[in-house]
């Protein structure tokens, strides 16, 4: 047996290449799941703020409401446009509801009525989601009126 005395160094430097390797390998593995979780932290915020930012309201309803139309608003808004009717079911009453309306004929009938304040009954209808390009800022769409004296076969 023929001594070598580089022997010694050869196998620490084998030695430190392999904890090299292998630090080189663990530190990408953890690269990667970190990347992983940052993508699934962004898909999930993705995916709750994309609809809490376009859903206005959840839960489908529909019904008539009988009060008195305060006022008719056109909101020129820069993103979505739209027609909000303030409603009171009496006329001393603090709280005003929030309603929109998509039909013109509706609108024009619902100016009248604000300017006579006479009681009306309009019926309401929205799906289950609300989107906000539908109502901006009301709680449901306005799609009949009639005067609260008036039969119900009227529109």
């Amino acid at each position: 047996m023929v001594f070598n005395p580089g022997w010694r160094a050869r196998e620490k430097q084998q030695q430190r290449e392999r904890l090299a390797m292998a630090r080189r390998a663990w530190t990408f593995k953890q690269r990667v799941m970190q990347h992983l979780v940052l993508l699934v932290c962004i898909g999930v915020t993705l995916a709750v703020g994309l609809p809490a930012l376009c859903v206005s309201g959840y839960g489908g309803a529909s019904g008539e409401h009988v009060g008195y139309v305060t006022a008719v608003e056109d909101l020129q808004n820069v993103t979505w446009n739209a027609t909000i009717v303030y409603f009171k079911t009496n006329t001393e009453s603090t709280q005003e509801d929030k309603y929109c309306v998509q039909d013109a004929k509706v609108r024009d009938a619902l100016q009248a009525y604000a300017a006579q304040r006479v009681p009306v009954v309009f019926r309401y209808a929205n799906g289950f989601f609300m989107w906000r390009w539908e109502c901006n800022g009301g709680d449901s769409i306005i799609v009949g009126v009639r005067e609260a004296s008036e039969r119900p076969g009227r529109r």
